[in-house]
């Protein structure tokens, strides 16, 4: 399986750490280990969610502040 790198990506408030170490257990792809970059909370997504614009736009833990 081919999977794009997606480390040191921001995503909205989200940079992405490191890639986790368990796949999507049904389809295998990606999963990527994400961290605001303003309160340093932790969030998991799938790649193709990321890419494709389909993640958090604001973080939950500090609504981006």
């Amino acid at each position: 399986m081919n999977v794009k790198d997606e480390s040191g990506k921001r995503y909205g408030p989200y940079v992405v750490v490191r890639r986790a170490e368990t796949n999507y257990p049904i389809s295998g792809t990606a999963r990527w280990i994400c961290q605001c970059v303003h309160c340093g909370a932790k969030k998991t997504y799938i790649g193709n969610l990321l890419r494709f614009n389909n993640y958090a736009h604001e973080c939950k833990e500090c609504s981006g502040r």
